[in-house]
């Protein structure tokens, strides 16, 4: 895979933990860099520890935050 590409950082967001953990193994496996967050809450601490995220993928109805 292209080196800018491979270097890609994602952020999926989502309750459902089994989908999340899917997409974030096909990403992997394409030379992305994955992180999860189960919550919204957990999601907002992630983005506010790092400047490297490129990609947040999120359901739009999470249970703590909407």
């Amino acid at each position: 895979m292209d080196g800018q590409l491979s270097s890609i950082h994602f952020l999926l967001v989502d309750d459902e933990k089994v989908l999340i953990e899917t997409i974030a193994e096909r990403l992997r496996l394409k030379g992305f860099i994955v992180d999860c967050a189960l919550s919204g809450n957990e999601a907002l601490n992630q983005l506010s520890k790092s400047d490297t995220m490129d990609i947040v993928v999120l359901d739009i109805q999470m249970p703590d935050l909407d």
